[in-house]
C-alpha cells in the first residue's frame, strides 16, 4: 500500500498538469473569496492610503481586465509554442530520452499555472463587474489584484525566457544529468558501507531459476516483503536484474537456493516491480545511458559535433570512476539470516556498451579515439580499482586498439595512438 501511494505521488510530481492545476485552482478560489468577502471598509482603507490604486470607473475596469485576459492568453500561447519548438530541437539534436526531464521541470509548470490562474482570476472578477449593475459593480481590491497579477505574469515571462534558454543548453542538460547520477551513486555508497555487500555468491549453477511471466521494464523490488518471504520459504534469493532493464517473457530473472513450488514462485515474483516505462525512477545507470546517447548523437553524420562528445566523455569518466567504489550487488539479510541480493549494475556490460557505441561513431576521429583511451587509462590509475574491474578496463583498451588499427587511415595517427595505448 505504501509503495502504491509513493508511486502515485511520484506520478503526480512528474505530471506536467499537477502544478498548473493546483495554482490555477488556488487563484480561482481566491477570486471567489475576494468577490464575496470584499467590503467597503477594505476599499476605503486602500483608497485612504493609496487613492490612485482604486479604480472607480466601471468601463475602465472592464477595459483593463479584458486587456489583461487577452494579453495573458497571447503570452501563454507564445511561451509554450516556443517550448514546443525548443523541445523538438532538443529531441533532434540531442536525444528524445531527455524530453521527460525538460517537460517535468517544475519552474515551467509554475509559470504555466500562474498564466492559467491569472486568466481564471480575471474572468471571475470581470463577470462580477458585469453582473451587479453600475452602482455596486466595482470590486476595487479585485481589480487591483488583477493588475498586480498581470505584472507578476510579465515578471514570470522574463524568468521563463531566461529559464528555458538555459535549460536547452547542452552543457546545462549534461551537468544536471551528471549531478543526479552522482547523487544516486553517493546514496548507494551509504547503503554499501557494510562489507557484506561484497560477499555475494556468484556461482548459482546449483541454485533454482525462476522465469519472468511477462515482458516489461524492471523497476525494483519490495525489499521488506522479499525478506519476509525468504524467511517464510527458508531460502536465499538473488535477483539478476538492473533497474530499467527490459525483461522478456520466459527470461531467467531470479535464483533461489531452494526449489520452490509454482505457487511460491508466484508469491516471489509478485514482490518484483515492473512498469511499462523504462525511466519510472532515475538511477545512475540510466544517467550514464542518457549522457552516452547525447555523445553518440553529437557524432552522428547529421550533427558532427565532436566538442559535445568530448564533454560527455568528461562526465562519463567521473561517473565510471565513482562506480569503481560500488559493489555490483545490494545485499540485505532477513531476520532469519537469509540472503537477499539485488543486482545494482553490471560494470562490464555498462562499460562495454558505452564504449562500443562511441567506437562505432568515433573510430575515424583521432581526437575522439584518444579521448576514449585517456578515459580508460584514467580508470586504470585509480588505487581502489579491483582486479575484476581492472581486467574489464584493459580489455576495452585492447578493443580500442583494434579499432584504431583498422579505422585510422593516417599512419602517423595510428603509430601515435598505439604508442599511447601501450603505456599503461
Amino acid at each position: 500500500m505504501k509503495k502504491k501511494i509513493l508511486k502515485y505521488l511520484h506520478f503526480l510530481d512528474s505530471n506536467i498538469a499537477t502544478y498548473p492545476t493546483i495554482i490555477a485552482l488556488f487563484l480561482l478560489c481566491l477570486s471567489f473569496v475576494i468577490v464575496n468577502v470584499e467590503s467597503d471598509i477594505l476599499n476605503e482603507l486602500i483608497e485612504s492610503k493609496a487613492p490612485n490604486l482604486i479604480i472607480k470607473d466601471v468601463e475602465t475596469s472592464r477595459s483593463i481586465l479584458s486587456t489583461l485576459i487577452g494579453g495573458i492568453i497571447s503570452l501563454t500561447v507564445f511561451s509554450f509554442s516556443m517550448v514546443m519548438v525548443l523541445l523538438s530541437q532538443a529531441s533532434s539534436s540531442f536525444s528524445p530520452r531527455l524530453l521527460p526531464g525538460l517537460i517535468s521541470d517544475h519552474k515551467n509548470q509554475v509559470v504555466l499555472g500562474m498564466y492559467l490562474g491569472t486568466i481564471a482570476f480575471n474572468i471571475i472578477i470581470l463577470i462580477n463587474l458585469t453582473s451587479k449593475g453600475e452602482e455596486q459593480s466595482i470590486v476595487g481590491f479585485g481589480v487591483l489584484a488583477s493588475i498586480i497579477l498581470g505584472f507578476v505574469c510579465l515578471a514570470f515571462f522574463v524568468f521563463f525566457i531566461h529559464s528555458i534558454s538555459n535549460a536547452i543548453q547542452i552543457e546545462h542538460i549534461l551537468k544536471n544529468i551528471h549531478l543526479n547520477a552522482n547523487n544516486a551513486i553517493c546514496g548507494l555508497k551509504e547503503k554499501f558501507e557494510s562489507s557484506e555487500s561484497q560477499q555475494v555468491a556468484t556461482e548459482t549453477e546449483s541454485w533454482f531459476a525462476i522465469k519472468a511471466k511477462k515482458s516489461n521494464y524492471f523497476q525494483g523490488v519490495e525489499k521488506e516483503e522479499l525478506c519476509r518471504l525468504a524467511d517464510e520459504l527458508n531460502t536465499d534469493i538473488q535477483v539478476h536484474l538492473v533497474k530499467g532493464e527490459f525483461v522478456h517473457n520466459g527470461a531467467l530473472i531470479v535464483h533461489t537456493s531452494k526449489e520452490l513450488s509454482e505457487n511460491e514462485n508466484e508469491k516471489l515474483l509478485s514482490c518484483l516491480i515492473f512498469s511499462g516505462q523504462k525511466k519510472e525512477e532515475f538511477n545512475f545507470v540510466l544517467g550514464i545511458q542518457e549522457i552516452t546517447e547525447v555523445g553518440i548523437k553529437a557524432m552522428s553524420p547529421g550533427i558532427n559535433d565532436p566538442g559535445t562528445a568530448i564533454i560527455t566523455l568528461n562526465y562519463l569518466s567521473q561517473l565510471f570512476q565513482e562506480c569503481l567504489t560500488l559493489s555490483e550487488w545490494e545485499v540485505e539479510r532477513s531476520k532469519g539470516n537469509h540472503l537477499l541480493a539485488v543486482k545494482v549494475f553490471d560494470f562490464e556490460t555498462m562499460l562495454y556498451n558505452t564504449f562500443a557505441s562511441y567506437r562505432q561513431y568515433c573510430k575515424h576521429d583521432y581526437v575522439l579515439m584518444e579521448k576514449l583511451l585517456k578515459t580508460l587509462k584514467y580508470l586504470l590509475r585509480q588505487d581502489f580499482l579491483s582486479k575484476e574491474f581492472r581486467q574489464v578496463v584493459i580489455e576495452q583498451i585492447s578493443i580500442l586498439k583494434e579499432d584504431a588499427i583498422q579505422s585510422l587511415m593516417n599512419e602517423s595517427d595510428r603509430k601515435k595512438f598505439l604508442k599511447t595505448a601501450d603505456v599503461l
